[in-house]
């Protein structure tokens, strides 16, 4: 989609010959579920973490280590990560996923992943952390690590997936008095105020929890950006500060020390070095005040589980519609009740046209389940012929984690 400052931003697409192969065989009767997602590192808390990146084609850092050969600069890089590094903290989940064997059997696998999470609140017995929600995912038990020796459980308050955004709170009875003494809550300072060409200093825990507070620099070098990962597009500050695996989750901070945004993701390929990509602190203040006043928060869905999307040029190469192209829709979801069916190709929702995968879920984000929408498509791909279908949207949890939360905690202690 267009960011906001005109960058296309497109990451994760499909080869436009692969996708024109799957196209004519749906087309042509045979049907396919399929998606798109960006590659990630295998889950290993000594080796990679829970990060996303594209490619493994290694990553050279930010390209202005320069600007540290100003004294004044170097001295504040110095002073600020003293001042900061403590509030961030090392996260180490615990999941299990289902594998397929190339022979159709499937078992499951048992695996650890590696985060990063920045303390940003503490009442008389807890302190809370903010995170990304895939550092979470699927996990079934996550803690902070400290040292061999020192370790705390975490649990979870609230998670938003589709801002990947997580809250989860450690017990300080969980804590010696000697790590509480040290941990520091950080100061969430205003992303509305970054500009282009602000420092940027990043800290988490790259590759192993060992290498906690690793501290890498650079500048701001995007504002405001709008990047799209997966089936998401979140709003983020993009920076030369190198982001590695591991990093997510941890905290971009400003040459005050503030909290400017949660480092999410990073893009490697062999043209390409210097681009990570930071929510901003203004948008997670949003997720946590949700979190905090509801608990579990929700989202509008269509229940369409697989698509995707026709622009013009294939439209015209392979004479179909250009739109959103269903593969399939959830069972007994929105969609399904309305009448939509695999193959139709939705050119509307509301009178907004789609213009790329991700303008579908642009929609949504204003929308709440229960909400009726206007849906146009087209069916068999008669063009002079376009159905309107009323769509009323379902409300679905914005999770995908099995952490314990608070009442299961209670649950477990009393």
């Amino acid at each position: 989609m267009e960011g906001k400052e005109g960058k296309k931003m497109t990451f994760g697409r499909g080869l436009r010959w692969v996708l024109g192969f799957l196209l004519i065989g749906v087309i042509v009767g045979g049907s396919f579920g399929i998606g798109y997602t960006l590659s990630r590192q295998p889950r290993n808390t000594d080796a990679e973490g829970a990060n996303y990146m594209l490619k493994d084609n290694g990553y050279t850092g930010n390209s202005d280590q320069n600007l540290l050969a100003n004294p004044l600069v170097e001295e504040n890089v110095k002073t600020v990560t003293e001042n900061v590094k403590d509030a961030v903290v090392v996260i180490i989940t615990r999941a299990q996923e289902e594998v397929q064997t190339v022979f159709g059997q499937s078992y499951v696998q048992e695996y650890t992943a590696l985060g990063s999470g920045v303390i940003f609140r503490e009442e008389e017995d807890r302190l809370y952390v903010l995170t990304n929600a895939h550092v979470l995912e699927g996990a079934t038990e996550a803690y902070l690590y400290f040292d061999e020796e020192t370790t705390a459980p975490v649990y979870l308050v609230g998670e938003s997936v589709s801002n990947d955004l997580a809250v989860i709170y450690v017990n300080k009875a969980d804590l010696s008095e000697e790590i509480l003494n040290r941990l520091k809550v950080a100061t969430l300072g205003d992303s509305s105020a970054v500009r282009k060409g602000d420092l940027a200093i990043a800290i988490g825990s790259p590759f192993s929890q060992n290498m906690a507070h690793t501290t890498t620099v650079g500048i701001v070098t995007g504002v405001d950006q709008d990047f799209e990962i997966e089936d998401r597009v979140l709003n983020v500050i993009q920076t030369d500060a190198a982001l590695n695996p591991g990093n997510s989750g941890g905290a971009l901070f400003n040459d005050q020390g503030e909290v400017i945004g949660i480092n999410s993701a990073g893009y490697r390929s062999d043209s390409t070095e210097g681009l990570g990509f930071a929510i901003s602190i203004n948008k997670a203040k949003e997720v946590i005040e949700e979190i905090f006043n509801h608990g579990s928060i929700e989202k509008a869905s269509i229940g369409i589980s697989s698509s995707t999307f026709i622009d013009e040029e294939l439209a015209k190469l392979y004479r179909v519609p250009s739109g959103l192209f269903i593969y399939q829709l959830e069972s007994g979801g929105a969609a399904e009740r309305a009448g939509l069916e695999m193959g139709d190709v939705i050119t509307s929702i509301n009178g907004i046209a789609l213009t790329d995968e991700n303008s579908i879920n642009d929609i949504l984000a204003a929308l709440n389940g229960g909400d009726t929408v206007e849906v146009e498509v087209i069916r068999n791909r008669d063009v002079q012929n376009v159905l309107t279908i009323q769509v009323t949207l379902d409300s679905v949890s914005d999770t995908n984690t099995n952490l314990p939360t608070q009442a299961e905690e209670n649950d477990a202690a009393a």
